[in-house]
């Protein structure tokens, strides 16, 4: 847990310090950096599990779409 935490904090000082060039990054593809998790100063990895999940963009219902057929191969693969 510890470790979790600590990688959640490091991130969100990293999108802090480099917030822009992230949004110029995330912008081609739809996305961007929630600047109100990024300003609040005494979040933690616990607290944002606590929130209602994100609303699904194009491109977040791509990427899901993604992993459900990479998960899908996987559990394939392992039956004999």
């Amino acid at each position: 847990q510890h470790l979790a935490e600590h990688a959640y904090l490091k991130t969100l000082t990293d999108f802090r310090t480099h917030r822009v060039k992230v949004n110029e990054m995330l912008a081609r593809h739809g996305l961007k950096l929630n600047e109100k998790v990024l300003g609040e100063t005494q979040r933690t990895i616990w607290t944002g599990l606590k929130q209602k999940p994100v609303r699904r963009t194009r491109s977040t219902a791509r990427l899901n779409r993604a992993l459900e057929d990479l998960e899908a191969q996987l559990l394939a693969a392992k039956k004999p």
